[in-house]
């Protein structure tokens, strides 16, 4: 006998097999959800043990097994999609939820498709920035920062349905150290010597990724070595894309590059308490997660001058033209000769998230939505 799912349902095809941006929002998500006496179930494509939350499996064939492995990359995503779509719907034979949110572009189309009829209203979460072209589908969709929802309005598009709701990181998780010294042996493992100046970076590590983690690295390699930080790059690396990687650019930094790829998610709050500060050079973010997790650590961040990033990081962060040649090494140099600043900066960023990005003020947002759904408004017809 199938069990009856709950009014609300997350759904989120990677769950269980990937830890990326998705996969993170919809496991916090459904934690902070239960905590807060929310009822609501999450689903993902594979078993993910206790998490607090109650959990569903809706299996399906994974973009990283070795069925797919023969399919390019757009392929093997869309695959996966549809046959969590097929297995999302066996679970819901008994009885659709009468809310689903869900991230991934299709799986929320197709879902919207088959649970539309049954009294389903679908929440899409924009985190791809598809806007408006994509948008209309959808009963309700979530944007995570005003730009969208402003620069759709000013387009002409019809945001009525639109509820601008952020990302959030738990405090209490990611806060700055009583000790940098004893948490940089603990995270680092002794890789980079004691009393030196560490900048960290986040993201994938393969070529052409939009996280650009080798165009931060060209860019230390402009700063004269007796002025060069350790830079500390974390994030997902395939083999081939760690050797290509370490091949290339320990040499361009004079050995003063420490990689600590695919780490566990348990890993990164040591990590950004190891750091001064971070640099990301994205050039147009949809959020990043990294972000406020660093942000909360404590850690002040040089981004692009992207207007959601700037907006993320209030007086917690400086925008740098991620595109000019040496616009990163001379912030770098900047702040490594401004110590107090960047102590000032990281105490603004610490505040920005406790005041914008934390659980106390974001799942108040999701709740609220989620009532004027079920009250039948806040959506587009």
């Amino acid at each position: 006998m199938r069990t009856p799912g709950a009014p609300l349902a997350i759904v989120c095809s990677g769950l269980g097999t990937i830890r990326r941006g998705n996969e993170t929002w919809a496991m916090t998500l459904g934690r902070q959800l239960t905590r807060a006496g929310e009822p609501v179930e999450v689903i993902g494509g594979a078993p993910l043990g206790e998490e607090g939350m109650r959990y569903r499996v809706a299996g399906c064939l994974s973009r990283q097994g070795w069925v797919l492995r023969w399919l390019p990359p757009p392929a093997r995503y869309l695959w996966e999609q549809r046959t969590f779509v097929w297995s999302v719907r066996r679970l819901f034979a008994d009885g659709w939820p009468g809310i689903l949110h869900a991230a991934d572009p299709q799986v929320a189309w197709w879902l919207r498709q088959a649970g539309g009829p049954q009294g389903c209203r679908v929440i899409y979460k924009d985190g791809l920035r598809l806007g408006p072209d994509w948008n209309w589908r959808f009963e309700a969709v979530q944007v995570l920062a005003p730009y969208y929802r402003e620069s759709a309005e000013a387009a002409g598009a019809d945001v009525r349905g639109w509820h601008v709701v952020p990302h959030f990181v738990d405090p209490g998780v990611f806060h700055p150290p009583s000790d940098r010294t004893a948490v940089r042996g603990t995270a680092l493992g002794g890789a980079v010597p004691d009393g030196v100046p560490v900048v960290l970076a986040v993201g994938d590590l393969a070529l052409g990724s939009n996280k650009r983690i080798d165009w931060i690295v060209s860019e230390f390699a402009r700063i004269p070595e007796a002025d060069r930080p350790w830079l500390v790059v974390a994030g997902h690396a395939r083999p081939e894309d760690l050797r290509r990687f370490a091949d290339l650019h320990v040499p361009r930094l004079g050995g003063r590059l420490c990689l600590r790829p695919n780490l566990d998610l348990a890993a990164m709050p040591g990590l950004y308490r190891a750091a001064d500060f971070l640099v990301h050079a994205a050039l147009n973010e949809p959020f990043g997660f990294v972000l406020i997790e660093a942000m909360a650590s404590g850690l002040p961040v040089l981004a692009h001058r992207w207007p959601v990033s700037q907006w993320i990081l209030g007086e917690g962060g400086e925008g740098v033209d991620m595109e000019a040649a040496g616009a990163l090494a001379d912030g770098v140099r900047r702040w490594m000769g401004d110590p107090d600043g960047r102590r000032r900066r990281g105490e603004a960023a610490r505040r920005r998230v406790l005041d914008t990005f934390s659980p106390d003020v974001v799942i108040p947002q999701y709740r609220a939505l989620y009532a004027r759904l079920r009250a039948g408004g806040g959506g587009m017809p």
